[in-house]
């Protein structure tokens, strides 16, 4: 008998159990973004020394007469001579490290909660015991095995990325160019006639990218599948994607209406000095 399929909340829920199952993963992943941002940090450190600030006064709270003297003094031929390309070259580099340590770990992330799925009975409504299958050996091994994988995955999205790049500028082109020979509402008319399935390619092809992901583990996958699966669920369940999208930026909403209703709440205890 071949399963029913799932509506947005089952299939919402599924996942949701899936991670209940498995929460030793999340604390690794917390984990690794940490990483990633100590490293990015650390990339930009001798960038940031250069203007004669620091990491704080870019991300932190800066002093704002700290930050103006050293706008003041900011010497751009010694700056150009000290170092700014080796800095530069620092940064990228540390960039690229950070971006595929996240890499890493999102490959480690697909292939427990993958094998956590494939374990777990179909349908909705399963416990979040069914789904437990991490351990770190085994998030480990799931990481070095998808992560190959994953970056082919990131690098086919890149390219289509790309192509709709192409596309918006070739948009913003020919509506210059009827705007300068048939006036304004040629350049308006075209423009926003363009942009309609300009905007929906992006929107289908940021879904297609985020459900795509869930076929790279299969044994037998590969990046072009995952794409290709990526688009096909797009295209056959299409309300039911929108759907979990739109629950998932509303659960983020939730998160972040929560955090700052809890710090507010925080300062307003403390009293006036604690700010």
């Amino acid at each position: 008998m071949t399963p029913r399929r799932l509506s947005a909340f089952e299939a919402l829920g599924r996942g949701l159990a899936n991670l209940r199952g498995n929460l030793g993963l999340v604390a690794t992943v917390m984990g690794g973004s940490l990483l990633v941002v100590a490293v990015a940090l650390a990339a930009l450190g001798p960038l940031v020394d250069l203007a004669g600030l620091s990491v704080a006064d870019v991300f932190g709270k800066p002093d704002p007469e700290r930050v103006a003297a050293a706008v003041a003094n900011l010497d751009l031929r010694a700056l150009l001579s000290g170092g700014l390309g080796a800095a530069l070259l620092l940064f990228l580099a540390g960039l690229t490290v950070a971006s595929l340590v996240q890499c890493w770990f999102q490959a480690g992330l697909l292939g427990v909660l993958g094998a956590g799925d494939a374990q777990a009975p179909p349908g909705p409504r399963r416990p979040a015991l069914a789904f437990r299958t991490f351990s770190p050996r085994f998030f480990a091994a799931e990481a070095s095995r998808l992560f190959g994988r994953l970056l082919a995955y990131y690098a086919l999205l890149l390219g289509f990325g790309m192509v709709w790049m192409l596309l918006v500028a070739a948009l913003v082109l020919v509506a210059a160019l009827a705007g300068a020979r048939w006036g304004g509402g040629a350049a308006l008319a075209l423009g926003c006639g363009g942009a309609i399935p300009v905007v929906f390619a992006f929107a289908a092809l940021a879904l297609a990218a985020t459900f795509g992901q869930g076929d790279l583990p299969r044994a037998e996958g590969t990046a072009a599948a995952a794409v290709r699966m990526g688009l096909a669920v797009l295209g056959r369940r299409f309300g039911a994607c929108l759907g979990i999208y739109a629950l998932m930026i509303a659960a983020a909403v939730a998160i972040a209406v929560f955090q700052g209703g809890a710090s507010f709440a925080v300062r307003l205890a403390w009293g006036p000095g604690s700010a």
